[in-house]
């Protein structure tokens, strides 16, 4: 999730994509997919992380 903030600030939510924050923490793609469903929800999960 820190990943995903750093490339919203860096790059935006609009240019946020699944492959950019796995590749800034070493995993691939396939890898996120497993917990979160879509790019939509890495929006989500940071908003209502706790």
């Amino acid at each position: 999730m820190d990943a995903a903030r750093g490339l919203i600030d860096q790059y935006g939510w609009e240019r946020l994509t699944i492959h950019r924050p796995a590749a800034e923490i070493g995993v691939g793609a396939t890898t996120l997919y497993h917990h979160v469903r879509d790019k939509g929800g890495l929006p989500f999960l940071l908003i209502y992380e706790h």
